[in-house]
């Protein structure tokens, strides 16, 4: 019997217990479209999901002062997306202890339709 119940409820009782999806392509420098699929679940630990380089980078969010910073989750070949508002940029960091952030897309911003 609440297996029927469960099954015969709104759709919008489990739609606001699910994270907020929202996809965005952004244009970067030299007419680069950047898509990114942002995941923010009711917990607040939000993740993306980016194409860039001819890859498919999954990234948790990282608090930072002012935007929000994310972080490839393959730590051998960490991409990172730096965003604020409707901007951002992308920078990759080696994996080398004393490698540093370099700069792989600037001047992005979210595309309008």
């Amino acid at each position: 019997m609440a297996v029927t119940a469960i099954m015969c409820a709104p759709l919008e009782t489990f739609a606001q217990d699910g994270p907020d999806i929202s996809s965005h392509i952004f244009q970067c420098e030299r007419g680069v479209l950047l898509p990114v699929t942002f995941i923010t679940p009711p917990d607040g630990a939000g993740l993306a999901v980016m194409q860039v380089d001819g890859k498919q980078v999954a990234m948790r969010a990282l608090p930072t002062a002012s935007g929000v910073r994310y972080v490839s989750l393959d730590e051998q070949d960490s991409y990172r997306l730096h965003t604020k508002g409707d901007e951002g940029f992308v920078t990759h960091m080696a994996a080398d202890h004393t490698a540093e952030e370099e700069p792989v897309l600037r001047g992005c911003a979210i595309t309008r339709p």
